[in-house]
């Protein structure tokens, strides 16, 4: 699955929803992992990747990211059509969301 769908990297904004509206009490720092939401019809449910970063982001406050995909899932992601809106979800929470704009996918050799 991984030779056919390699893994796959979106940069965007990240924004996180304030604490007083919902959020997050701390901070989060690059690394961080929670269940990502895609509105794709042919693939309801959560998917995983990693967002990366360079300074922590608070509850309210957003920064440019790239999330990083690990091969588990990528023919999902890489069904995205740009730009797209992804919900980032810690259980039922919705935490925040990321802005892709842009999608880079490494070069399989053939």
């Amino acid at each position: 699955m991984t030779d056919q769908y390699p893994n796959v990297m979106f940069a965007g904004t990240l924004s996180l929803v304030p604490t007083d509206e919902g959020g997050r009490k701390r901070a989060i720092r690059s690394g961080y992992r929670c269940q990502f939401r895609l509105d794709l019809a042919d693939y309801p449910g959560d998917w995983d990747a990693m967002l990366l970063f360079v300074n922590e982001v608070a509850p309210g406050s957003s920064s440019r990211a790239v999330i990083f995909t690990s091969g588990l899932h990528n023919e999902v992601w890489g069904s995205v059509q740009l730009p797209a809106s992804i919900g980032l979800y810690e259980g039922p929470r919705r935490v925040g969301q990321f802005d892709a704009v842009v999608r880079y996918a490494p070069v399989v050799d053939a």
